[in-house]
């Protein structure tokens, strides 16, 4: 599994580029501008990042490709058309786990010939004046240094293919069955665990968790999320080690199981 996330200015071929990874498999998610209800007074449903990490969990684990992504939100467009951004740093650095998690890939698209890009946004009566794209492209830029995305243009995507297609050989080979030497021990073949040796990477995985703050973000409300969290963790890791496994299971609010999920993910990768 892999999520891929592009980014980039109004016609820099994103969705094109998108397109390329549908045909190998991918879901393809379209981003566009949050909701307007976000910013509503008196709106009390579902923040917007509340709403991206439910999103990324029910994602988790499959091929996917972002045609935009929350980046935007979190460096380009506030800042491009003056109004106050509904993600701050922490909430990136939370995106970014689930990110990691699903062996992320970021991809900023770009076109070297900026005349005929901006001509193209012009053409297709993009909200950006001359000025507004300028910035973006020097915030893009910034964003793309800070956070990891790889540059590339059309050409880099076409150009990919046609190599593809002319390794591909013009002509399929009979098979021929070769019978495997019976004495032969194979490298790949799987070691059988002891349930003391999966206790121990269990144990192991959860204590790697409780070395660093789990809840990224600040203040009193995630101070109490983030020790319910480490409550029912050492709970689990107590049971592991045969000390208090009667203590009961404690309830959670649906944000605290969203980051009880990503955990479990995490959980499951170290003992894979």
């Amino acid at each position: 599994m892999a999520w891929i996330v592009i980014e980039g200015i109004d016609r820099s071929f994103k969705s094109s580029a998108a397109k390329l990874y549908e045909a190998k498999g991918f879901k393809v998610i379209h981003f566009s501008a949050p909701d307007k209800k976000y910013y509503q007074s008196g709106y009390t449903g579902s923040t917007y990042f509340e709403s991206l990490t439910e999103m990324m969990v029910s994602l988790s684990g499959q091929d996917v490709v972002f045609d935009r992504s929350w980046y935007g939100e979190a460096c380009i467009w506030p800042q491009i058309y003056g109004r106050k951004s509904l993600l701050i740093d922490e909430d990136l650095d939370v995106l970014r786990e689930f990110e990691e998690q699903n062996s992320v890939s970021r991809i900023l698209m770009v076109d070297p010939d900026v005349e005929a890009h901006w001509k193209r946004c012009v053409d297709n009566k993009e909200p950006l004046t001359r000025s507004q794209f300028n910035s973006a492209q020097q915030l893009y830029g910034i964003m793309a240094d800070r956070h990891g995305f790889e540059i590339k243009t059309m050409h880099d995507f076409v150009q990919h293919t046609q190599e593809v297609e002319e390794m591909q050989p013009q002509q399929t080979e009979p098979k021929v069955q070769v019978e495997e030497p019976t004495n032969v021990l194979k490298i790949d073949t799987p070691i059988k665990l002891t349930p003391e040796q999966l206790k121990l990477q269990q144990a192991n995985a959860i204590n790697d968790v409780l070395s660093s703050r789990v809840v990224k973000k600040k203040g009193a409300e995630y101070d109490q999320i983030e020790s319910r969290i480490r409550e029912f963790l050492n709970s689990e890791l107590a049971k592991i080690l045969g000390t208090n496994a009667q203590q009961p299971a404690l309830p959670f609010t649906n944000e605290e199981v969203t980051l009880l999920k990503a955990l479990a993910n995490r959980v499951k990768d170290k003992r894979a």
